[in-house]
């Protein structure tokens, strides 16, 4: 949720109205049971509800959501109601925009950008050397404006995932002319490009997806 606020896109919070549940039992409860919710969280909707109300009225969120009175109507809110992740996230954005990702949703965010591209297939006889370049040039388009979201320990990482991609711009140059394999050493070179990419892309889920270490 957070990595929504980095991205600047407070407005999502102010266009959907989330709130927090530990599981299904605990969401059913909230709305299905008696109807009722609980009174703290009741006061946050209704301030979370009015502050919505008007901040669809105006051109620009940031400068809304910084007023005293609506950035004190949020904290109060979020405060009686820490599960209305809504008022929460816009009381943040209302005391402070996070400008950087932490590493771990960075990773999670860089990963998840990755994904069009692991899901690149070469086809003998299908698929194009422009295909193959456009792969290339849409994920480096993709990846390349996070630099502004980082911290300067985490350029890195970007670094390499931008090394890593521009593999795909030696994808057949190993092709003979004499034994016509053109073809195949396209679809082999695409084959060990995304051997490196899901190595890579591991690395980044053991950011955020830690696996738990086992008792010795």
């Amino acid at each position: 949720m957070t990595g929504m606020l980095v991205l600047d896109k407070a407005s999502f919070f102010n266009k959907y109205e989330i709130l927090e549940a530990s599981n299904f039992e605990v969401a059913r409860e909230l709305f299905y049971e008696d109807g009722k919710l609980p009174k703290d969280l009741q006061t946050a909707t209704r301030s979370y509800l009015e502050v919505r109300d008007k901040a669809m009225q105006v051109t620009n969120l940031g400068t809304f959501l910084s007023l005293s009175a609506v950035k004190d109507r949020l904290i109060k809110a979020s405060q009686l109601a820490p599960n209305h992740i809504s008022t929460a996230m816009l009381a943040r954005q209302a005391v402070r925009r996070p400008a950087y990702f932490s590493r771990s949703l960075f990773a999670q965010e860089l990963n998840r950008l990755l994904e069009p591209l692991a899901q690149f297939e070469y086809k003998i006889d299908q698929t194009t050397e422009l295909a193959v370049k456009d792969a290339y040039k849409k994920t480096r388009d993709r990846i390349t404006p996070l630099e502004k979201r980082l911290q300067r320990r985490d350029i890195e990482i970007l670094d390499n995932a931008l090394d890593l991609i521009k593999d795909l711009n030696s994808v057949g140059r190993g092709a003979s002319a004499i034994l016509d394999n053109e073809e195949e050493t396209r679809a082999k070179d695409v084959i060990k490009f995304q051997k490196k990419l899901e190595n890579f892309r591991a690395r980044l889920r053991e950011i955020f997806q830690p696996v738990p270490k086992k008792d010795k």
